[in-house]
């Protein structure tokens, strides 16, 4: 089995007092490979089964350059303040990953109404691409309607497979997770940042769709779909190709009042995603900001 360095996003900045400038050994607490795999077998094992058998995918494989060209590109979009990836699926005719599970991700700017889209800034990671592609609105907009719309869609499978795990309650399934650009700034503490050192030797990379497992203080994420970051690592010790690092954000914050990020990860208060709407900011399907699928 290929060992993972997993870094669950979402990441958060840095200002730990004497750390080594990129290396990946020198960023704090590990965290225990229980957690990832948890979430991970929790999608891999049930949540697929809501699907038909067969027809979908638990991870998507991308290259470590087409994802530092992602985040470059959102880095570079004026007035950015965070990304949304919306779960989404392609059904162009021939396409070589019609019909699965993907991602899409959309800079963001902070307005009034929230952490709004600008759909000018629309991009897919496709299977061992180069480099990230770019969608128009409209494209976009097909896809994540392609995941979210329809009786058969995989986001109503989700939906009452829910309902069946939440033994009869109600489940509103997340359609989209929101990270701050620190996540994903090229500064220190940010993924692009380390993706481009040298000494973190990143060899490939995937996105692994996953699932909450029970969290104490909120019972609502339980379930839900997630995406974990992954990566395989090569020359470093044997025991370097394993290390799961949480680079998170507040418990409280997550569970109280959204996000709230700490300036240091040096605690056991865990969580390791983006926003993710719904069931944040409640499960009424409106997540402030989001413009996909377009009306």
């Amino acid at each position: 089995m290929k060992n993972y360095l997993l870094l669950f996003a979402t990441f958060i900045a840095l200002s730990v007092a004497g750390q080594t400038p990129c290396s990946i050994t020198e960023l704090g607490p590990l965290m225990g490979t229980s957690n990832s795999e948890a979430r991970i077998n929790l999608y891999a094992k049930l949540k697929i089964k809501a699907l038909p058998a067969g027809t979908d995918r638990t991870t998507i494989s991308v290259t470590v350059p087409a994802l530092i060209d992602l985040l470059a590109k959102i880095n570079d979009v004026p007035d950015c303040n965070g990304v949304r990836a919306y779960f989404a699926v392609d059904l162009t005719p021939g396409a070589a990953e019609a019909g699965k599970m993907t991602v899409i991700f959309v800079a963001t700017t902070s307005q009034p109404e929230g952490n709004v889209d600008n759909l000018k800034y629309c991009f897919v990671l496709k299977e061992n691409a180069p480099v990230a592609t770019s969608l128009s609105s409209d494209e976009a907009s097909k896809w994540v309607s392609n995941f979210q719309d329809g009786e058969n869609s995989k986001y109503s499978q989700f939906n009452r497979d829910g309902v069946v795990y939440n033994s009869g309650k109600s489940y509103t399934e997340t359609k989209s997770l929101w990270y701050d650009i620190k996540t994903f700034t090229d500064q220190p503490g940010g993924l692009l940042y380390y993706l481009r050192c040298p000494d973190t030797h990143f060899k490939s990379a995937n996105i692994t769709f996953g699932a909450f497992g029970i969290i104490t203080e909120n019972k609502n994420y339980e379930y839900h779909l997630t995406i974990l970051f992954c990566f395989e690592r090569d020359k470093v010790p044997a025991e370097e190709k394993d290390i799961r690092l949480s680079f998170t954000q507040k418990r409280n914050g997550f569970a109280k009042s959204g996000i709230e990020p700490r300036d240091l990860f040096n605690s056991s208060d865990y969580v390791d995603t983006g926003v993710p709407c719904p069931p944040y900011p409640d499960s009424s399907n409106k997540c402030p900001g989001s413009s996909l699928p377009l009306e």
